[in-house]
């Protein structure tokens, strides 16, 4: 099947696609930087607010969320078990399997964690009229919920 959507558009889409990608390195670099001053990595600043939004996640759950592998998973949730920022119990149904949840210490620093997130995105996204950035969230919002082919 044939495309006929001109070579313009086609290069438009392109433009998109590397816009979108050059925007999520720029908030991402600003996350990373307010994790650093809460002498924490990226990864284990998500798995805070992740578990912040919704505690008692199982591992494999924790990382699908977050986007990164059950190895690279058990990493981050270790470094924050050593900080005491969460702590991991054997689910009730399977004990092979894990929970994750927050130590009151991990509460605390997710809570830091979720207003530092959201300055930092307020700043990103503060270049944006308020039609433009709903018109971005609605055009996002298609994309992440199309059906996948």
């Amino acid at each position: 099947m044939t495309s006929k959507r001109s070579e313009s558009a086609k290069s438009k889409d392109a433009d998109v696609f590397r816009l979108v990608g050059a925007a999520y390195r720029k908030l991402d670099k600003r996350l990373a930087k307010a994790a650093r001053a809460s002498e924490l990595t990226l990864p284990q600043f998500r798995a805070l607010d992740a578990l912040r939004r919704d505690p008692d996640l199982p591992m494999g759950e924790l990382g699908r969320r977050l986007g990164v592998t059950a190895g690279n998973m058990t990493f981050v949730v270790d470094r924050l078990v050593d900080k005491g920022l969460a702590e991991r119990k054997h689910e009730k149904r399977d004990r092979r399997r894990y929970v994750v949840s927050l130590t009151k210490e991990g509460e605390a620093a997710a809570k830091t964690a979720a207003k530092k997130i959201d300055e930092e995105i307020a700043k990103a996204l503060n270049v944006l009229a308020d039609k433009e950035r709903d018109a971005l969230a609605d055009a996002l919002e298609n994309i992440a919920n199309a059906p996948d082919d």
